[in-house]
């Protein structure tokens, strides 16, 4: 009986097949991580705009800290290259976010940061506050400068951008209004 030819792999194929594999792998791990991080910054400006929504239906809701109305209302503060915001409460109507009216720090994700600010498309490089003052909630924009005194100028809009560690960015749109939105 004569002998049948094999039917396995040569070794070439072998190495091949493992080589193209391998390529796919790699290329699959890269998009899975750029895509993650993507979806990270997504979510990221997704939340930070749904705390600006809250901090404003606190101040329509006519939420207490500590037992007392805020008179001057609910706000965000927020500052430039920080990779944090404050919700804090307004219990003296003078704008500014003292140490005792300080309600929630929210760190954001690592490697995604407050990139730039503007209001009214200028950028600024001011600490700012969001803050919707009761019982409408009228929406104050206002900026904070490096000696300590806050500004009230007429502010329509605030524009925040987010960034991850590979130059992805998001923005945040928040007009006089109260509309609270995510761009890009």
């Amino acid at each position: 009986m004569p002998l049948s030819n094999s039917q396995g792999f040569t070794l070439a194929e072998l190495i091949v097949s493992i080589f193209i594999i391998s390529l796919l792998s790699a290329t699959f791990i890269a998009n899975y991580h750029s895509a993650k991080r993507s979806g990270e910054l997504n979510i990221t400006a997704q939340n930070f705009a749904s705390s600006i929504r809250m901090v404003q239906n606190y101040t329509l809701g006519m939420k207490k800290f500590e037992g007392n109305l805020p008179i001057g209302g609910w706000g965000v503060n927020i500052a430039k290259g920080d990779n944090k915001y404050t919700i804090f409460v307004d219990m003296d109507k003078d704008g500014e976010m003292d140490a005792t009216e300080m309600y929630k720090i929210i760190y954001l994700p690592d490697g995604i940061n407050i990139t730039s600010i503007k209001l009214n498309d200028l950028n600024i490089n001011f600490a700012t506050n969001i803050i919707f003052i009761p019982p409408n909630p009228n929406t104050n924009i206002e900026y904070i400068k490096n000696n300590g005194s806050v500004q009230w100028p007429d502010l329509d809009k605030a524009e925040i951008e987010l960034s991850n560690s590979t130059g992805s960015t998001k923005n945040i749109l928040i007009n006089k209004f109260g509309l609270v939105d995510v761009e890009n």
